[in-house]
């Protein structure tokens, strides 16, 4: 990440402050809480604070308009 400065949002780290939690019943009795890293909302998770080196369909739709049409 050298040369790329962090986003400010999570201080680089793409994660949202916290654990998201979701039930996922198989089997009632025994379900389980199962807690899931949340994805930075302002980067997406990538921890970048500007998205010019990151995948076409990643930062939204202002990169989406930027990126080439298809052939």
């Amino acid at each position: 990440m050298e040369g790329i400065k962090p986003c400010p949002v999570c201080d680089g780290t793409g994660l949202k402050g916290g654990l998201a939690g979701e039930f996922h019943p198989r089997d009632i009795r025994r379900s389980r809480l199962v807690l899931i890293p949340a994805a930075c909302t302002a980067c997406r998770g990538c921890s970048h604070a500007t998205h010019g080196e990151c995948s076409p369909l990643h930062a939204g739709d202002d990169t989406i308009r930027s990126a080439p049409a298809p052939r």
